[in-house]
């Protein structure tokens, strides 16, 4: 007999019930319930897992251990006629329906069942040695069974007293054992038949046997309330089972059984029936809804479901809800509506929903995410996601009072378990345990494991850590976090405001001011009448930022989403900072790195169309690559400005909509003048405030216009914070020092001197700390106990003293404590995270000896300390300063000299520095001294690690554990202010002993030397204290010091292959002399001489020679006896300037190759110092290994065109005299390009120390270098802001005042070619704005600076285009007279750029005279320069674009050939800039080959750029390159390696998500479907991007795309007759069409594809025997048109005449059509368009061979109907799937 194999996965139960009821719907009835739960399984499936990592049986051995135990426990339970209800991973629930008259024999025969299950199955030893017991609860009562679910799923949930109470008795039930709820042991008969024992309840009852003769049970001393509490009420309750006051229980007759053997015969042989009916279609459809998805899927394949079972990494999620229900009814309902809205999430995120139960505390349903079938990546991001999204649903759902989530990843045993006839889906592990308990234990969230927090790799600020919960069964469950994404209460904070732990002191009226104005927000945000801005105004150090903490932390509880940040005086000169910030925080992209990821998080968040279509306004701002809405293309910068400020505005309304939007901002007096506008548009919004904490503007140095119209705004409130009282001084000092009680001493010092300022309290008691005067100590320690007996303590109030609960366990310093107020990453510390100090564990150390015991430390519990003066110290003998300025003084005296200059330099370069660029300007010293002298002062506090991820270093230091456990326990837990006993905290990786610029002298200890590599002041105070010992000369040396050494650093990353950012900029430097009358002394210092040393790299830290490029080791001659005038004694010793670190050009020489070629030799080894001096290094005689670029002739042509790529082997002695080249293609990988860090850290550095360095020319052109670099990386509104400030600079030059007053050089002269730059690099930022009418004006006025004034007239343009050429020939005939004057070859390089950005604005235009006069102008200027190759192939690259305009196709190709061959013939080489030109190079000449038909030179130069991108990893030059190939090896009939590079095209275009490249890829597509008969991608593919590309607005500025897919469509609907598809796409394609006056080669195919849609409509005209003048008319039209376009893309002539050979044969001029398919095919195999020729041939064939097979003209029509794959048709010869154009008969 054959069971069913759907009804072995449900109970009977289900069998038996009318299932064509509606739902929800329930059924009630009577039944005994065994709950059992199987102990051991958790154990044995790790046992089993961890075997199956190392073999493959280990899941199957396990789930035939887990089958043969419960199919053993559910063959009892089925042979003794219960029913399998449910199956829970280790647990499960079985049922007997009761009869009235059968209430006695059904209880013995469950009791029989559960001592039967007992005897056999409990203590079952497995081969792994893991013991297997079960514990069985039984129950009796009414069952009520609820369906829930739709028409795809449901579930039965079991409900009633009956549930509860077996789910109770189960609890009271140990191994082994089996117990009875009192209600079922009240109604067992005979209860002297049975040995039990009453349980510690004195109300249920556990079973041991069964006796043969009836015993007397002694002691059991049953409670005389039960047994009588129940009765049978039959007219009341319809014979059920009902709890009441009757005392009277009537039994049924049952006899003794015979033996203590016969409780085991009804097991024998019963099979369950319903496993053996057969169900009809109906049926079997029903009972699908109620099987997991996987298993539907064996069954459905006919698979064994062992198949099933397998150790798997899922996601668990047990939700648990409580229902509110009045009745059963409204339970139902209630109940459906919440399966309901868990199903459609779950549904969603591709989760499947497995269990639903219910039990006293709400109903709980288990979903599992990463099944068979429904596996992702990204499964644990699912999990979380969805649970994060059904929780806020279920708060919205009615009758839900509470919904509590927990997740859990790990590797589950996910499989069938069960018996063969009674089976169901489960899963079991510890993590299913473990979501369980987390699900209740953390009520009301979603909480998750720390697995499920890694493997998610979601942003770290999406979760928050909660307190740790001891939970029953879960061992080491690490950090437990609860996930809040998209929680709209969160604070989100921008840059680094600190939380602070304690309460608020003496801030009372002040809080209560803007609790005023918040509740104000609330009741009159309609009518606008509250504060829109409120600022906090103090002084320095008085507690702005630890109010604005407070201030965050209300603001939040009152459900308000706060966006903060902290700003620096380095964020005032960065334009747009703080608005950037501020957006990008309340936009959530802090996380985002590229482009793509902030443009995702920005959409997502905007869902508005209309706003949509704005966001390209936000481009410049975010550094974005959204489509350009056409609107603003027109628009002059002001209006832009105005738009984009009513963009944001309405950006912060959407979030405003449903809560109130806190804009809080610390230290606001450091905003930049760009973003005080916004601020306005921040506050225009009556749900939006903006919260500042600020200081009073000094007299010299007033708020921009902006700001004060914020600040003097009416609806702006100033709150005036004043000095803290006396009494705070107390409770002040033990929450710095984070102690429950301070000396007396100390109080009277800070209430006398501190004059209630915070920050001169805190700096007072971290002088005191520093120098050992202080000690903090255990409470109840003989220190403290000797400190009271001599002076008298305060203990402040404990209210005071009370952390915060969001504190955590260790300080609130994790990353998910800090979660709600970190924008970037929650791991990033909000401030210096206090740890102990070295001294503090060698007082702990004494302590420990003088008699603190180990006792009196308890484990558990953490000690109170408390601070006491140091023996011998008395506070009121020390001199104290009264200001907080005397306080940083005084601290600074204390020091070193040594210590001193390191402290006062480091002040020079910012509160945040790197420890390189210290090593470089502090005199007289070694790094290894300058990394002892940081740690020394790290550990007295001063400075601190900047970088993100702190842990503790060296607390190993043989202490007793316990005492150092206890104190690091203890100052871990201190809040911001608790600097004072910081230790050295730092995660740097430790530097190499042996770098090469550390000299460790024998015997130091390497220990006590600073890993850290970007450090930061711990005190701004200290900071702008150090900054102001310096005499302003001093200080300006410094700045120029650290300003030449970054200057070194400003080159490209290695990954790009070094070098300068523009070609040549370096010798910029070098030769341009600037014209200034500089002082005598000034020049006398110039003459010094410097010595080349290497530099470190700012932004990796990593040693660089530089290949040349070197910085001055800056020395000074120390006198150690007066320090203060040290610099200006001794600025003789001081040097003027560091020599420029210039990178050498990375070159490769030229080396014969053959006759037809020549290769490029690459040196693949860096020169090293000691190579370079033969006196240092030995001599090495072995071989070196180059990297060769070879460069030969066409297999075709006579023409340079291929490119390959190998090494060499070559003896170091031959080439010894060669200079070292450093061109190493393995290490240029553009994807891992870093020079956006350096451009938008370096360059904005230099701007700032020049400008304090006071050079006025220098300043400029760091202005105009951060302006360029703000380009490169698409901050244009930055450069604009750079480069404006340049252009005013200038201005005040040329009107004889000098911006910087302190310039040392007498007269100023900023030279033209600056201004030059300027002009040009404003021109390009607006040029790549899209507003091309105000560029232009920039690039002209750049080039009449340059002494090269453009014409205005086209007349004019022609006449210089006339001098021009004349200028070309000259050099084409002299080249060697063509080189310019050598002085003037950076004026030479810096034309020809202009000129270049020039012809691309012209190029848009498109304007072909004037591309053409601009390229010719170019290559004029690069060939004078000679030397710069990226010019010169940037120039050649111009020009031969515009002869392709021109139409002048053989002035093109020679350009082509000089190019590459100026690639081979380079003086000095080719760099990795260079590199990167050439493939651009061959990329274009692909294009214009193949434009000009030379299809196999076009492969050749697109093969060659290729291999450039694949060896240089340049994904975008890749992008456009592949379309092209594609396209070219489609045209040569080469099938294979199209779709090879078709698939390389979609990989690119799917990771890069670039929109252009995934149209390219699908113009590629319907190529091969209407070219080769073939599809790549379904027609549905295509026709449905096509449908997207025709509604999304990234193709509405560039309509290409939509041009030419919808032609496409048009094209493929006419050839298979559906003209009415045909018309649809080709109106659509109309609309699309470019409005080029010179439409590109692709537009023009597009065309070409139009043209036979009418032609087929010409047909078929023609057919119908219509009029066929109104289709014949554009058809002529076109071919005209096309035939003009033919002359600029020769390579489409082919096509042009065999769509004019088309025409012939529709009008029936047979003899013409012949020769137009004739010359068709003669050009075709010419220019080798193998297709155009087959398909010519193919036409030929079927017009005019009457013995032509007519089948064949069908074999088109069939293919593409069925999408032939790619792989079949590349195996067909390529004639026969060719299109048949159709001619009248």
């Amino acid at each position: 007999m054959t069971a069913n194999q759907l009804a072995t996965h449900v109970p009977d139960l289900v069998m038996g019930a009318n299932q064509l009821k509606s739902l929800p719907r329930s059924q009630k009835f009577d039944g005994v319930l065994m709950f059992a739960d199987i102990s051991g399984f958790t154990a044995l499936t790790e046992r089993y897992s961890m075997s199956s990592r190392n073999s493959s049986s280990g899941a199957e051995k396990l789930s035939a251990a887990l089958n043969s135990y419960i199919g053993e426990i559910v063959e009892n339970i089925i042979g003794s006629e219960g029913d399998i209800l449910k199956f829970a991973g280790d647990a499960f629930l079985a049922l007997w329906k009761l009869q009235r008259d059968s209430l006695d024999y059904t209880l013995m025969r469950v009791i029989k069942c559960g001592l039967r299950i007992q005897e056999r199955c409990d203590n079952r030893e497995t081969e792994v040695g893991v013991k297997l017991r079960v514990k069985l609860g039984v129950s009796i009562g009414p069952v009520r069974v609820t369906t829930v679910g739709n028409e795809e799923s449901r579930h039965y949930v079991l409900s009633g007293q009956a549930v509860d109470d077996a789910n109770k008795a189960e609890k009271f039930a140990t191994s082994g054992s089996l117990v009875l709820s009192p209600k079922t042991w009240a109604y067992t008969p005979e209860h002297q038949l049975f040995e039990y024992r009453m349980l510690e309840d004195r109300r249920h009852v556990s079973v041991l046997s069964i006796v043969a003769q009836p015993i007397e049970t002694v002691g059991a001393n049953v409670d005389p309330s039960y047994g009588n509490q129940y009765s049978r009420n039959q007219k009341d309750s319809g014979g059920n089972l009902t709890a009441g006051q009757s005392v009277t229980v009537i039994r049924l007759s049952c006899s003794a059984p015979a033996s203590t053997d016969e409780h085991h015969a009804d097991a024998v042989g019963r099979e369950r029936s319903w496993a053996f009916r057969s169900s009809t279609d109906d049926e079997k459809a029903r009972l699908r809804l109620y099987i997991i998805k996987p298993v539907l899927q064996k069954i459905d394949d006919d698979l064994p479901l062992e198949y099933l079972s397998e150790m798997r990494q899922v996601s668990i999620v047990f939700i648990n809800l409580v229902v509110s229900s009045s009745d059963h009814e409204s339970e139902k309902r209630n109940l459906h509506t919440a399966f309901n809205v868990v199903y459609d999430d779950m549904k969603e995120f591709q989760g499947c929903l497995n269990k639903v139960f219910m039990f006293d505390k709400g109903c709980t349903f288990l979903a599992i995410f990463g099944l068979p079938g429904y596996k992702h990546e990204d499964d644990c991001a699912r999990a979380l996601q969805c649970s994060y999204r059904l929780l806020e649903h279920l708060k919205v759902t009615p009758n839900v009072t509470q919904a509590s989530i927990g997740v859990t990843t790990g590797s589950t045993f996910c499989g069938v378990i069960g018996h063969i006839h009674r089976h169901e889906y489960t899963v079991i592990g510890r993590k299913v345990n473990m979501a369980a308990r987390l699900m209740m234990h953390y009520s009301g969230r979603v909480s998750c494991d720390p697995e499920t927090f890694h493997h998610s790799k979601l942003p770290r600020h999406f979760f928050r850590e909660l307190p740790h919960k001891e939970m029953k069964g879960v061992r080491n469950a690490g950090v437990i976090q609860e996930f809040v994404q998209g929680e709209e209460s969160e604070t989100v904070t921008g840059n680094t405001v600190p939380e602070f732990d304690y309460p608020l002191l003496g801030r009372d009226k002040e809080m209560g001011t803007f609790l005023n104005e918040l509740g104000m927000i609330r009741e009159h945000k309609e009518r606008g009448e509250h504060r829109r801005v409120i600022v906090f105004d103090g002084q320095a150090g008085i507690g702005k930022t630890r109010m604005l903490d407070a201030v965050i932390k209300k603001a939040a509880i009152e459900d308000n989403l706060v966006i903060s940040s902290a700003l620096t005086m380095t964020d005032a000169n960065v334009p747009y900072y703080t608005v950037k910030r501020l957006v990008t925080v309340l936009l959530q992209m802090e996380d985002c790195a590229s482009h793509v990821e902030r443009e995702h998080a920005l959409l997502e968040h905007i869902q508005n169309e209309a706003l949509r279509e704005d966001l390209c306004l936000l481009n410049d701002l975010f550094v974005l690559k959204l489509p350009t809405n056409p609107r603003f293309l027109n628009m002059t910068s002001e209006q832009r400005i105005r738009e984009l400020h009513n963009l944001i505005a309405k950006i912060v309304h959407q979030f405003t909509l449903h809560q109130c939007v806190i804009f809080a901002v610390d230290d606001a007096h450091f905003i930049d003048p760009d973003s005080w506008g916004f601020l306005i548009d921040f506050a225009a919004d009556s749900s939006a405030v903006c919260v500042l904490t600020m200081r009073p503007f000094k007299p010299d140095k007033p708020p921009c216009i902006a700001a004060h119209r914020v600040l003097s705004h009416q609806n702006t409130l100033h709150i005036k914070l004043g000095s803290l009282r006396s009494s705070e001084m107390a409770s002040l000092a033990c929450q710095l020092l984070d102690v429950v009680r301070v000396p007396q001493d100390l109080v009277g010092i800070l209430q006398k001197k501190s004059h209630g300022i915070a920050s001169w309290c805190e700096q007072l008691v971290q002088e005191l700390m520093a120098v050992n005067q202080l000690m903090i100590v255990p409470e109840g320690s003989k220190q403290a106990a000797v400190a009271d007996d001599e002076a008298s303590h305060i203990t402040p109030s404990v209210t005071v003293l009370q952390k915060s609960k969001e504190s955590s366990a260790n300080g609130g310093t994790t990353g998910a404590g800090r979660s709600r107020r970190s924008s970037v990453d929650s791991g990033s510390p909000m401030f210096q995270v206090p740890q102990l100090a070295t001294h503090m564990l060698d007082q702990l150390r004494e302590m420990q000896e003088e008699g603190l015991q180990d006792d009196d430390i308890d484990e558990d519990e953490e000690p109170n300390m408390v601070c006491v003066v140091a023996s011998g110290i008395k506070l009121a003998d020390l001199q104290i300063p009264d200001s907080m300025t005397g306080m940083m003084l005084a601290r600074i005296d204390h020091m070193k000299p040594s210590e001193q200059m390191l402290v006062k330099c480091a002040a020079v370069l910012g509160l945040t520095f790197t420890r390189h660029m210290l090593e470089i300007i502090v005199p007289n010293t070694t790094s290894w001294k300058i990394r002892r002298l940081l740690h020394i002062l790290m550990k007295g506090g001063v400075f601190e690690c900047a970088t993100y991820h702190l842990t503790i270093h060296g607390l190993s230091y043989g202490v007793n554990q316990r005492i150092a456990s206890s104190v690091s326990s203890h100052f871990g837990t201190l809040g911001h202010g608790n600097r004072l006993t910081a230790g050295i905290i730092c995660h740097c990786p430790k530097t190499a002993i042996q770098e090469s610029d550390v000299e460790v002298p024998t015997g130091s200890s390497y220990m006590f030397m600073t890993d850290c590599s970007h450090l930061r002041f711990t005190s701004a105070f200290m900071q702008e204290t150090a900054y102001g010992l310096f005499l302003s000369e001093q200080r300006r040396k410094l700045h120029r010091q650290a300003a030449e050494y970054l200057e070194s650093q400003a080159h490209k990353c290695t990954p790009c292959g070094g070098g300068d950012f523009l070609p040549g900029s370096h010798q910029y430097l070098e030769e341009t002399k600037i014209t200034t009358k500089k002082t005598r002394e000034e020049t006398t210092r110039s003459k010094q001489s410097l010595k080349p040393d290497k530099v470190k790299d700012i932004t990796t830290g990593e040693n660089h020679s530089h290949n040349g490029r070197s910085a001055r080791q800056v020395t000074f001659d120390k006198n150690r006896g007066e320090t203060e005038n040290y610099v200006q004694d001794h600025t003789d010793n001081m040097m003027n300037t560091i020599k420029k670190s210039i990178r050498r050009r990375s070159v490769a020489f030229v080396a014969p190759h053959g006759e037809n070629e020549s290769h490029v030799v690459l040196n693949d080894d860096e020169g090293s110092d000691e190579e370079d001096n033969p006196s240092i290094a030995p001599i090495k005689y072995h071989q070196s290994r180059r990297a060769t670029l070879t460069i030969r002739k066409g297999s075709l042509d006579n023409n340079l065109s291929v490119i390959s790529f190998g090494e060499i082997y070559e003896s170091p002695i031959a080439n010894r005299s060669a200079s070292p080249s450093t061109l190493d293609l393995e290490r240029m990988d553009l994807r891992e390009c870093r020079c956006a860090d350096v451009l938008n850290t370096v360059y904005p550095q230099l701007v700032r120390h020049w400008r304090a360095a006071c050079y006025t020319v220098k300043t400029v052109h760091f202005l105009s270098e951060a302006g360029s670099a703000a380009v490169t990386t698409g901050n244009h509104l930055q450069a604009l802001s750079y480069l404006h400030e340049a252009t005013s600079m200038i201005k005040d030059v040329d009107s004889g005042h000098n911006p910087l007053a302190d310039d040392p050089a007498t007269a100023v002269t900023i030279d033209r070619q600056e201004r030059a730059k300027i002009q040009s690099t404003m021109g390009q930022a607006l040029f790549k704005m899209g507003r091309l009418d105000e560029s232009m004006p920039h690039f002209n006025q750049a080039l009449k600076l340059l002494g090269n004034r453009q014409p205005s007239s086209r007349a004019g343009a022609h006449f210089k285009l006339l001098i021009e050429g004349v200028r070309q020939l000259f050099h084409v005939w002299f080249p060697e007279r063509a080189i310019g004057n050598a002085s003037k070859r950076i004026q030479y390089i810096e034309q020809a750029r202009c000129l270049s950005n020039m012809w691309h604005s012209y190029n848009r235009q498109p304007d072909s005279l004037r591309c053409l006069l601009a390229a010719t102008q170019q290559v004029n200027l690069a060939e004078k320069a000679d030397e710069d190759l990226h010019e010169l192939i940037s120039a050649y690259n111009n020009i031969i674009a515009s002869c392709q305009m021109r139409k002048w196709i053989s002035t093109g190709d020679h350009y082509e050939q000089v190019a590459m061959k100026r690639c081979i013939d380079s003086p000095v080489g080719v760099g990795p800039d260079d590199l990167i030109t050439i493939g651009q190079l061959y990329k274009e000449s692909m294009r214009v080959r193949l434009g000009n038909g030379r299809i196999q030179g076009a492969l050749d130069t697109g093969y060659s750029a290729l291999k450039i991108t694949e060896k240089i990893h340049d994904i975008d030059l890749q992008m456009q390159t592949l379309p092209l190939l594609a396209h070219a090896l489609l045209l040569d009939g080469r099938i294979a390696q199209c779709v090879e590079m078709l698939g390389k095209l979609s990989y690119a275009a799917m990771e890069e998500e670039d929109a252009q490249a995934r149209a390219a890829y699908y113009y590629g597509c319907l190529d091969l479907i209407l070219e080769a008969g073939f599809a790549l991608e379904s027609h549905q593919s295509c026709v449905d991007f096509a449908t997207m590309v025709t509604a999304d607005s990234s193709y509405s500025v560039d309509t290409t795309p939509r041009y030419y897919l919808t032609a496409c469509l048009a094209l493929w609907y006419m050839r298979k007759d559906r003209v009415d598809l045909a018309k649809q796409w080709l109106a659509t394609c109309e609309e699309a069409a470019p409005s080029s006056r010179l439409p590109n080669m692709t537009t023009v195919r597009a065309e070409f594809k139009i043209l036979e849609c009418r032609l087929l409509a010409y047909y078929h005209a023609l057919k119908a025997k219509r009029d066929t003048a109104r289709v014949k008319t554009p058809v002529k039209k076109m071919l005209k048109k096309l035939k003009k376009h033919t002359s600029r893309f020769p390579g489409l002539l082919p096509r042009y005449l065999h769509m004019t050979a088309y025409m012939h044969k529709l009008n029936g001029s047979d003899s013409n059509a012949r020769s137009d398919l004739l010359n068709c095919i003669q050009t075709s195999l010419k220019n080798g368009n193998r297709n155009e020729a087959s398909w010519a041939e193919h036409s030929q064939s079927v017009w005019f061979d009457p013995t032509h097979p007519m089948t064949q003209d069908e074999f088109w029509q069939r293919s593409t109907e069925e999408d032939l794959d790619w792989h079949v048709a590349s195996t067909l010869e390529p004639d026969i799937i060719k299109f048949t154009l159709p001619a009248p008969k």
